[in-house]
């Protein structure tokens, strides 16, 4: 048995609302990770630079 009253009606409206209010701050959490996942994997592309194509040499014909 809980020995805590009840809650008031203004205290069940906070609840309620700080309820939400986690929620929401859960959704831009998660697409705040996203959008920084992706800046990082730009950043690491940059960081590496293009990628050096060799030519690739053919003999010459003696001549």
């Amino acid at each position: 048995m809980s020995t805590e009253p009840p809650l008031t009606d203004d205290e069940r409206a906070e609840l309620a609302w700080l309820r939400k209010e986690n929620d929401f701050l859960r959704v831009q959490r998660d697409i705040l990770l996203d959008v920084a996942t992706g800046y990082a994997h730009d950043f690491e592309a940059v960081l590496r630079g293009p990628v050096p194509v060799r030519a690739s040499r053919e003999p010459t014909e003696p001549g």
